[in-house]
């Protein structure tokens, strides 16, 4: 078997302008995706009605 060389086109490159400010976004999105998601569950584990479950789900963005 032969081993796989990896091609020019998957080497690292640096990212352009554009790439690294969408990376960079995407960073910010997740940190504050996580944030979100440990408030409600949070809140859902803390014994609330199907009522509060109705209206938090209206208001998450997720």
């Amino acid at each position: 078997m032969t081993p796989v060389v990896a091609s020019s086109s998957t080497s690292k490159r640096k990212l352009s302008f554009k790439e690294q400010q969408e990376l960079d976004k995407l960073d910010k999105e997740i940190a504050e995706t996580e944030v979100e998601i440990k408030k409600l569950t949070d809140e859902l584990n803390s014994g609330i009605g199907n009522e509060a479950i109705l209206e938090m789900s209206k208001k998450s963005k997720i």
